[in-house]
């Protein structure tokens, strides 16, 4: 597989992209969940008494009024008990006497939202009544049945008395009205308007031509201008449920019957006969979250036609473009620039901005925002960005943690893990400290003993120095047979790097002392190691191959701390430095200088220290016999220097009578007893020549 098709990231947009192209309708799904939670917050704001909480929000949630141009006569409770006989469409004749009361005020258009199948059985004299009251009313509008693209009229009579439509809603999946038709197009005709349609052409005085039904748009010809209402799917009108629908005016039909209204309530008005009675069960959900009368949806249908509140639908590839655009733009450019918090707080604003922009579109703009897409491109771009982002952090972190776990103590893996910009793993020159320590006479000391016990002794001298080691969080390089090689400042830089180093070696010798007594009683060799320490500029961080690389440091500088620990073998010291180890650790670790060592494989001489004790060395008496030994030892350095050799001799042998056991200062002794039968032609200047091993 290619390098480039492993990239999760690639894998990601691929998929998401794909997602929001196919997953149109689960995100359209969505967006009209979320609007109607605008829906239900409008009517519940202005509710106080059942939604005292809301009610603060109530001026980002207008209502509009109900026009004065429409008023409902409902058959409702009132008149089912009240009216005697059967109820409608059967007792026709309360239907007659209504039309009559209603056309009495002039209206413009009465609708009437009942289905009158076929004549009466038992009173056609009622049908008749009907019919002369439906003439006498016009021009009205009487409801016909539709199935799909089929309609069916009411009895041929009563539809020759008046204008026939069909009414139609559209629920989505959970069965709640969004949207009405607008325009019936029937399998063998010209389409023609719905019902709502038909009452509003009326309501202007528009003839039938004065229409124009277009695949995506009527337009209705008034002589102030074209009205034009655009269609969803061809026939639909999205409902703007801005308005309390049970607001609309309503008169009882019991109150028509008894003439109980002034017919000057109906002038120049709409007049939309309907049902509304508790005992009536077709009902329709309604995004308000309430089940609503199919008369009351259609008043506020016909309001949003006659004021052009109608809901505008969003294009079909809206809000994919839109969760594309900003999926590419939180992923590509966002996440790349941002840590996580400042992302992910970037991107609850941007969620915000979306919901802002449904909220403003749905009430303000009239207009239907697909924002779901551009929510899912936001949230998905940032869970996978900072989700990818930390997985990478843990792999890092665990790789980490695996290539170091046995090099360094755990205090500094975990600062490591913290904090990995501190490691350089790809090579960088720093100024760190260097550590070499290796037995002396190992060669000799495992000879006519088996592997197995040499190991278990090196082992367990190894465990012990690698301890004190890690206890002054040094970097453990690696083991050389019985040699240990630890640098201090590396991996996490640290300023006492110096000082850190040469505490671990006194700790070292003091931790041996303990350990040779152990060993002296069971029998074995005593081991003694010898200490190398250099400080200067190396090159640390992963080298090796492709297939397998440690974390080491090289340079120069590591040379001449391996060369200085093979030199303890000349003065048979313990502990010896460069000089600029020495000059860090000045106010910490009390040094004497032993003058200036020509190492193999140099040119240059260098002054080499040797470590006496740390400063702060809590066993008092230990400390004063280092400052007895150091200035001893200068004292007879400077002596000699000036060729007074036998001064010399006689200042450290006043000295070696307490310290017989100064092994460095022994040497020194026997150098200076060579130069005082043989002093050298130009004079000593300090000089130790290192000797092959």
């Amino acid at each position: 597989m290619p390098a480039f098709l492993r990239r999760p990231s690639l894998w990601f947009l691929v998929v998401t992209l794909a997602i929001l192209a196919l997953g149109r309708g689960v995100f359209r799904f969505a967006d009209t969940r979320l609007r109607d939670l605008w829906v239900r917050w409008r009517v519940a704001a202005h509710q106080p008494a059942e939604h005292p909480w809301l009610a603060a929000t109530a001026r980002f949630f207008p209502l509009d009024r109900h026009g004065a141009e429409l008023i409902l006569a409902m058959y409702d409770d009132k008149a089912y008990l009240g009216i005697p006989g059967p109820p409608p469409p059967w007792n026709r004749r309360v239907y007659a006497t209504a039309l009559r009361e209603i056309a009495r005020g002039r209206p413009r258009v009465t609708g009437i939202d009942l289905f009158f199948r076929a004549r009466s059985a038992f009173d056609q004299e009622q049908d008749d009544d009907l019919i002369a009251a439906i003439r006498e009313a016009s021009p009205t509008v009487l409801m016909s049945y539709r199935r799909d693209r089929f309609e069916a009229l009411p009895f041929p009579e009563l539809a020759e008395a008046s204008v026939c439509a069909p009414p139609y809603f559209y629920p989505y999946v959970d069965e709640s009205v969004r949207k009405a038709s607008l325009v019936f197009r029937p399998v063998d005709g010209p389409p023609r308007l719905s019902f709502v349609g038909e009452m509003a052409r009326l309501y202007w005085g528009l003839a039938p031509d004065q229409v124009v039904i277009r695949d995506d748009e009527v337009v209705f010809r008034r002589p102030e201008g074209d009205h034009v209402v655009p269609l969803a799917e061809g026939e639909n009108l999205y409902i703007n449920y801005n308005s309390l629908v049970r607001q609309v005016p309503v008169v009882s039909i019991f109150d028509l019957f008894h003439r109980r209204v002034d017919p000057g309530l109906f002038k120049d008005r709409i007049v939309m006969l309907g049902l509304s009675n508790s005992l009536l069960q077709d009902r329709f959900l309604t995004p308000t979250g309430q089940p609503e009368f199919g008369t009351l949806i259609h008043a506020l249908t016909l309001q949003n036609i006659l004021t052009g509140t109608w809901l505008r639908h969003p294009d079909d590839w809206q809000g994919p473009i839109l969760g594309a655009l900003l999926l590419l733009v939180s992923f590509l450019v966002i996440g790349a620039r941002l840590s996580p918090v400042p992302y992910l707080a970037a991107t609850f604003a941007g969620c915000l901005a979306l919901l802002a922009v449904s909220w403003h579109g749905m009430i303000f703009d009239l207009r239907m925002v697909d924002v779901a897409p551009g929510l899912f491109g936001l949230v998905a771009a940032a869970a996978f960005s900072i989700g990818l982002r930390y997985y990478t952090e843990l792999s890092e972190k665990l790789r980490i943690k695996h290539a170091f776990q046995h090099y360094v103590t755990a205090s500094v893996v975990n600062e490591i893990l913290r904090d990995p910009s501190k490691l350089n793993l790809h090579g960088e020159e720093r100024i760190l400290t260097v550590f070499f320590s290796d037995i002396a006479g190992f060669t000799a000391l495992s000879e006519g003993r088996t592997p197995i016990e040499v190991v278990e002794q090196l082992n367990e001298y190894l465990t012990e120095m690698t301890e004190i080691v890690f206890q002054y969080e040094g970097l453990l390089d690696k083991y050389e047979g019985d040699a240990i090689m630890a640098v201090f400042g590396a991996p996490i830089g640290q300023v006492d790097h110096a000082v850190r180093a040469c505490r671990c070696a006194l700790a070292n010798q003091q931790a041996l002392a303990p350990l040779r007594a152990k060993w002296r009683a069971e029998g074995k060799p005593e081991l003694h190691a010898r200490i190398g320490i250099n400080t200067g500029v190396v090159v640390v961080g992963n080298m090796g191959s492709r297939m397998r690389f440690d974390y080491t440091v090289i340079g120069d500088n590591v040379n001449l701390a391996a060369r200085l620990e093979g030199a303890n073998k000349l003065f048979q010291s313990s502990i010896m430095v460069g000089p600029t180890t020495a000059s860090l650790v000045a106010e910490a670790i009390l040094t004497r200088s032993l003058g200036r060592l020509q190492v193999l494989g140099r040119q240059q001489t260098v002054e080499v220290f040797e470590v006496l004790a740390a400063l702060d060395d809590p066993d008092g008496g230990r400390l004063e016999a280092a400052r007895h030994a150091k200035t001893a030892w200068e004292e007879a350095f400077a002596l000699a220097l000036a060729g007074r050799y036998a001064d010399g001799m006689i200042r450290l042998e006043t000295y070696l009578k307490g310290r017989p056991d100064d092994r460095p200062a022994t040497i020194f002794y026997e150098k200076l007893s060579q130069f005082a039968a043989y002093p050298p032609a130009d004079g000593w200047q300090g000089v130790w020549l290192q000797e092959a091993k």
